[in-house]
């Protein structure tokens, strides 16, 4: 039973460092994560839930530092960091061997043992196959477990590091296999080697080495020895303040007067550790104390109390049968409350993905509703701006055409102006030339009758203005005769001869520019100008230019 103390107690030391000494509240810790977990990123979660396995560990409650342990672990496989994996898997490895789940024990340290190797890491490495022989010899395979503690032994003595701890636990560990196999003097030499490793550096659980050794060097009837170990072990477990260590090296003492002989002496210890035992319920202590009182009883010659003990010690034993079937029993629930809390955190999972994917879903939604709308949006401004565009140019167009029917019409304006200017300075040249030939009249001789017989000629060819005026009223009719609808909707009771003046009032020319034009007299145009007042209703101090130029 020591021994089986012991090698637990050494494998939990060695993962000690891995899993930390978190002494805070474990519940007080998830509180406060549930609260802040959401502005954390994946690395935050896994430091986090990492912490708060470890101190569950360190409140014993071991279901629950494997649960967020897992936790932490699916977050590193997820960002694929290999060295954190690792240090996880490492302590998954430890808690499943202190719930005596070895084989899912196994499956977590073999896979670290893999990553340990893919990332090159020797130390890892052998920090692993430590914990893998360890875990073969609590699960009583102390064969497989030596090979492991031996391939260990060699890396960590050739190794230039110290590695206290490990070399500590391998040498230990070696002289409990040695011990098991009752080979006592490799037992003896691998104990004292962990002895010399506490001169260098303070092991916390020396005294549990000291007590197997003194074991050992009680089986080798060395019982000086072992009684000076005995008293080492008991003053170690005290200043650690370790009880129940303290309590079982009390009983080695007792046992140790037991195997001298000192039987009265042994009496006293034995009814000592009874009271102590019962206390703090060791039953297993308790049962072999009860069977070494029993011996003790018989060696005094009291056969009845010796009866009674060795009754006690049976009545223990079978307890602590039944109590083997509630440890077992024990050990299922406690799978049964890993599984339930893995499959809980599952459900909540699924509950989170589904309102991650409802809130990713309406960001969807909501994404696309606003992309509509913008849509909308810009095509609305788009058409607006094209509509806009298209309308300036529509204007611009109107403008230039606007511009370019002004400048046709100061074209045709200009062009009908000057046409009829040629007209005037036509007749007015013939005009002058028919009073020039009218004094030729006097002059005698054939030359002179010639002369004027042709000049006569060419006067009255230009004189027949019929195709000039002709062109004249076609262009008027072509360029005036908007101007010419107006006045004949204003001015209906307007003749035609009445329409052609106003068209050559409104092109600024003069009565007498006019009269020449219809070959009438200046005082014709006179008077129509002055009939033509009194149709259209003008006063006499208005110009009747100025009022035909704005309609």
């Amino acid at each position: 039973m020591k021994t089986k103390i012991l090698i637990i107690f050494l494998f939990v030391f060695v993962g000690y460092n891995v899993l930390g000494q978190s002494k805070n509240n474990p519940d007080s810790l998830v509180m406060v994560y549930e609260i802040k977990q959401n502005s954390l990123n994946y690395r935050e979660k896994a430091q986090e839930l990492s912490k708060i396995g470890n101190s569950y560990y360190q409140n014993q409650n071991y279901a629950k530092s494997i649960f967020y342990k897992k936790q932490t672990l699916d977050i590193y496989r997820q960002l694929n960091d290999k060295p954190n994996q690792f240090e996880i898997l490492e302590q998954l490895g430890v808690l499943y061997s202190i719930i005596s789940n070895y084989n899912e024990s196994l499956n977590y340290l073999i896979e670290a043992l893999k990553i340990s190797r893919a990332i090159g890491d020797v130390e890892k490495e052998y920090a692993v196959l430590l914990n893998i022989g360890t875990t073969h010899i609590e699960a009583t395979n102390y064969k497989k477990g030596l090979d492991y503690l031996i391939k260990c032994k060699e890396y960590y003595e050739q190794a230039p590091e110290q590695n206290y701890e490990y070399k500590f636990a391998v040498y230990t560990n070696l002289g409990v296999v040695y011990q098991y196999f009752s080979e006592s003097d490799s037992a003896q030499f691998y104990y004292l080697k962990a002895l010399e490793i506490c001169k260098e550096s303070e092991q916390p659980n020396v005294a549990g080495v000291l007590i197997n050794l003194a074991d050992l060097y009680v089986v080798k009837d060395s019982l000086d020895i072992a009684e000076k170990y005995y008293i080492q072990a008991g003053e170690k477990f005290m200043k650690a303040n370790d009880m129940l260590g303290y309590w079982h090296t009390k009983y080695a003492m007792a046992r140790l007067s037991l195997v001298r002989g000192h039987y009265s002496e042994a009496l006293n210890k034995y009814l000592d550790l009874i009271e102590t035992f019962t206390e703090v319920s060791d039953l297993a202590y308790l049962s072999m104390t009860y069977k070494d009182l029993s011996v003790v009883y018989q060696n005094l010659n009291n056969d009845r109390q010796a009866l009674e003990c060795f009754k006690e010690h049976t009545s223990i034993k079978d307890s602590i049968a039944s109590g083997d079937i509630l440890i077992k029993m024990e050990q299922l629930e406690m799978q049964y409350e890993i599984d339930r809390l893995e499959k809980e955190n599952e459900l909540n999972l699924k509950i989170m993905n589904k309102e991650k994917t409802l809130i990713i879903l309406r960001w969807y939604i909501i994404s696309g509703i606003l992309f509509i709308i913008l849509l909308f949006v810009i095509l609305l401004l788009t058409r607006h701006r094209i509509k806009k565009r298209l309308l300036e140019v529509e204007l611009k167009n109107s403008h230039l055409e606007q511009n370019l029917l002004e400048e046709e019409v100061d074209y045709h304006k200009k062009e009908l102006e000057n046409f009829a200017l040629h007209i005037v300075h036509k007749n007015n040249l013939l005009l002058t030339l028919k009073n020039e030939l009218s004094e030729l009249k006097g002059i005698e001789g054939a030359e002179k009758i010639s002369k004027i017989k042709s000049l006569s000629s060419t006067i009255n060819q230009a004189l027949k203005l019929s195709n000039d005026v002709e062109k004249l009223q076609q262009r008027i009719d072509e360029v005036h005769s908007q101007f010419l609808k107006k006045l004949h909707n204003r001015f209906p009771s307007l003749t035609e001869k009445d329409k052609r003046l106003c068209v050559m009032l409104k092109l600024d020319l003069s009565s007498k520019e006019i009269s020449v034009l219809n070959n009438i007299s200046e005082h014709a145009i006179m008077m129509a100008r002055y009939r033509l007042r009194r149709k259209m209703g003008i006063n006499a101090e208005d110009n009747l230019v100025d009022f035909l130029q704005k309609i």
